[in-house]
């Protein structure tokens, strides 16, 4: 039902960029215009149209972008998510340069958000993964990647416990890793 996915996304998108246009005061319309393009890469990534999956991540980073510093911990986790998914796909079709860009911006967007809510398991996860499973092993730290979901993760929150078992992986900590899912 990927093409019924695709079809809605680019209703809602083509639906609420002009309120953003005509209401720039409102950030919340970039949050949703953030969230359904990086729905519709998502989409266009499983089908393989990896062109249109980059368009869609640059305009959904350009959205987050748009937000500039609001203060509510989903902004910078959805620039954080923006950057970090564009550098995977750039470091997917072979342009390292440029990934590691935005893999590096991923970085320092999630430390800061670490930084500012480091007890808030919601505002970590997506550090953990970068720290854990970063396509690009020179930004990996999986030892670091422990140790910080070890801190924040609830327990039995199984969503948030793959997280502590990849990066147990990562860091050669194999029956950690199979006790942790």
């Amino acid at each position: 039902r990927l093409e019924d996915a695709e079809r809605r996304l680019r209703q809602a998108i083509d639906a609420g960029t002009p309120w953003s246009t005509d209401f720039p005061q409102a950030v919340w319309l970039s949050l949703y215009l953030g969230v359904w393009r990086h729905d519709l890469a998502e989409v266009l990534t499983a089908v393989g149209r990896l062109e249109e999956a980059e368009e869609a991540r640059r305009s959904s980073l350009e959205a987050w972008e748009s937000t500039g510093d609001a203060v509510l911990a989903a902004f910078p986790y959805g620039k954080g998510l923006a950057h970090y998914r564009l550098g995977e796909l750039l470091h997917q079709t072979g342009r390292s340069e440029e990934a590691s860009r935005q893999l590096a911006a991923a970085l320092s967007i999630m430390e800061d958000l670490s930084r500012r809510r480091p007890d808030l398991p919601t505002c970590q996860w997506q550090l953990i993964c970068l720290l854990a499973n970063c396509p690009d092993p020179a930004f990996r730290n999986p030892p670091r990647a422990v140790a910080l979901a070890k801190h924040v993760l609830p327990a039995r929150a199984g969503h948030y416990w793959r997280y502590l078992a990849l990066a147990q992986y990562r860091s050669d900590q194999w029956q950690d890793a199979a006790d942790s899912i």
